[in-house]
């Protein structure tokens, strides 16, 4: 009985063994899929200069086991390829060719280059109202979307007003202008019309001026100019009667300071807020009160560079009494209090620009220091002189 039962062991584990050997065939080997065919969408395309597309390869079966591609421009001068996104760089015509790794297969897409035309420009906004010193950024709208040449020109009808860089408007001194936008590709236009203001931080109410401002003389001429800049200055503005009388009390907004008869007739004192609401008195037309870029512009014509900076060679040009030169004096300036201050070492000459509760002057010292864009206290008795 023990021998036939360990012959019966041993047949079963022999028996198993032959079963173990059969159950392993050529099925578990992994399935490989072969690529039998490629499709490409779209297959032709138009495409303006510069325009980016990505197109889709589709290989087939969708089971395929190695979907790897190639890529390829027949002209990369005129389009090129990165793993199907295609952008077009000239004019011309390419054919892009989509290639599987697996079994060589092709699809190909037809692609034209071509520029395309602007159609037309819209501005956002039409119309806007700045105070000055501010900017605005205007939005220029081409169609078609794709035109080839986006390429807009700005330009200002008044530049005193308002100037415009790369659509960008900075408001310079109260007025209207119009924006002119033109593309450069057919000539297309549209504009926007700009209202400049000044900021009503003065009360006209409070009384401080008498009811005539008598005789106003603004003396001699001075031409200044360079290659593109020319201005005609005045002198200093004086008045025979304007209330003449000593700044009162030194609270914020005191108007009796409007007009105070400067020693050695050096041009009379006023508040920046004399100026703006008296403009056409002090500076009938073709006259005007300067704006802040006439500063810049007087420093730049000049020789200098429209900023701040001290600079003592450059300083003859404001107090040289030579005619073709600006003959600037030191006439000092008013507190809000009344008390005249720095008369012979310091000259400051207001502009019709604001900021916030500061007006916009022309600054310079008798030591160097020159500021064509000073901001003041709008209440300080400051020279005025007229531009043309």
């Amino acid at each position: 009985m023990k021998n036939n039962l360990l012959l019966l062991i041993a047949f079963l584990v022999a028996f198993s063994l032959i079963l173990i050997s059969c159950g392993k065939d050529e099925d578990d080997t992994p399935t490989i899929v072969s690529v039998v065919n490629v499709t490409l969408s779209p297959n032709d395309t138009t495409l303006g200069i510069n325009d980016i597309l990505t197109l889709t390869a589709t290989v087939l079966p969708i089971n395929a086991t190695n979907k790897t591609v190639s890529w390829e421009s027949s002209d990369t001068t005129v389009v090129t390829v990165v793993n199907g996104k295609i952008t077009a760089i000239a004019r011309g015509s390419a054919i892009i060719t989509v290639t599987t790794e697996d079994g060589n297969k092709t699809a190909t897409c037809a692609v034209t280059v071509d520029t395309v035309a602007v159609t037309g420009i819209s501005l956002n906004p039409k119309t806007a109202a700045l105070i000055e010193g501010a900017t605005l950024t205007l939005t220029a709208t081409l169609l078609p979307a794709n035109a080839t040449n986006k390429t807009v020109i700005w330009t200002s009808s008044n530049t005193n007003i308002a100037t415009v860089t790369d659509g960008t408007i900075t408001a310079i001194a109260v007025g209207t202008t119009t924006i002119i936008a033109i593309t450069q590709d057919g000539g297309k236009a549209d504009t926007c019309l700009i209202t400049v203001t000044t900021p009503d931080r003065c009360n006209i109410n409070t009384p401080g001026w008498g009811s005539s401002l008598g005789t106003v003389t603004r003396g001699s001429e001075h031409t200044i100019s360079n290659d593109s800049i020319t201005q005609i200055w005045s002198d200093a503005v004086r008045a025979t009667n304007c209330d003449k009388t000593d700044f009162v009390g030194g609270s914020f907004g005191n108007f009796n300071a409007d007009c105070r008869s400067n020693p050695d007739h050096l041009g009379d004192l006023f508040s920046w807020c004399a100026v703006i609401r008296f403009q056409d008195q002090l500076c009938p037309a073709p006259w005007r009160v300067p704006t802040r870029q006439d500063f810049i512009d007087l420093d730049i014509a000049m020789g200098g560079t429209g900023s701040s900076r001290t600079d003592s060679a450059h300083l003859v040009w404001y107090i040289d009494t030579d005619v073709n030169q600006w003959a600037g004096a030191y006439g000092g300036f008013c507190y809000s209090n009344g008390s005249l201050s720095n008369q012979g070492s310091y000259a400051l000459y207001w502009s019709q620009s604001d900021e916030s509760d500061q007006g916009n002057s022309l600054f310079f010292t008798s030591d160097g220091y020159i500021n064509p864009r000073d901001w003041s206290n709008k209440f300080y008795g400051f020279t005025l002189r007229c531009i043309r």
